[in-house]
């Protein structure tokens, strides 16, 4: 018996010695996966950080605020960068543009296209309104067409391949594209793209400033081929349209759309 207890006693030793190390290492190990990757619950608390500092920069341009819009949507992309949430990260920036834009100053904008690049790659929608659209705004402000046209083509190939939040905004990608076409003189391709935003548009049953002002720069590429007779049938038509959504609702806010896009 007495035999017995030595022969547990040594064989529980020898268990006790091999467990110890085994337990460290399970230990050290769970050390570096914590230093790794930051907790949930850290990732949830910046995740609602960067949700409420981006409302906040949203209400903002709401109430006209975009000084201070900026600002927030400024601090809403270095949170999400710290947790690499390129999604949000993007979508700031898209923000700020529209900011800079509204107050006049969008050729500010060139200074944050470093900080974009990098993550051009995301598919994502906000890539298309943070850097695509953008850029070739800027290119078409200087006259450069051409470059302009390569950005806005790539934007609508971007969109082609994740899903847009509101469809309302697929129209103008074409008209971007037709727009820029319509400056090098492309006129017959201008006209396919402005086609495929009146198209698309018809389908959403909208009659607003949008589509008087494609009509306007269908009617004017129609009167430079001399085709007078097509250009005198857009022009009305824009005519009739402008009249009609004036006396409805005299919607602005889709004529500032048409000044943004154009």
């Amino acid at each position: 018996m007495l035999g017995l207890f030595y022969t547990f006693k040594f064989t529980s030793m020898q268990l006790f010695k091999t467990i110890v190390p085994i337990l460290y290492l399970v230990v050290f190990f769970l050390s570096l996966t914590q230093t790794a990757y930051p907790s949930t619950d850290r990732i949830t608390k910046d995740s609602i950080n960067i949700e409420n500092l981006s409302k906040i920069a949203d209400s903002l341009i709401n109430i006209g605020d975009y000084e201070k819009a900026i600002t927030y949507f400024k601090q809403a992309s270095c949170e999400a960068k710290k947790i690499k949430n390129w999604s949000k990260y993007l979508y700031c920036f898209s923000g700020i543009h529209y900011a800079l834009f509204v107050l006049g100053r969008k050729d500010e904008y060139i200074k944050y296209f470093p900080q974009i690049e990098p993550y051009i790659h995301i598919k994502d929608e906000s890539v298309i309104w943070a850097y695509y659209k953008p850029i070739a705004s800027l290119y078409r402000k200087q006259g450069n067409y051409k470059k302009a046209l390569k950005y806005s083509l790539k934007a609508l190939e971007k969109s082609n391949n994740i899903i847009i939040s509101d469809s309302i905004n697929i129209p103008f990608l074409y008209t971007n594209v037709a727009f820029n076409l319509q400056q090098i003189k492309e006129y017959r391709k201008a006209i396919q793209y402005y086609q495929l935003s009146l198209n698309t548009l018809s389908k959403m049953k909208r009659v607003s400033f949008d589509i008087a002002q494609i009509n306007n720069n269908i009617a004017y590429i129609y009167e430079e081929k001399h085709m007078y007779d097509k250009a005198l049938y857009h022009y009305l038509k824009s005519l009739n349209i402008v009249d009609t959504v004036t006396t409805k609702s005299s919607d602005l806010s889709d004529l500032e759309i048409i000044i943004q896009f154009n």
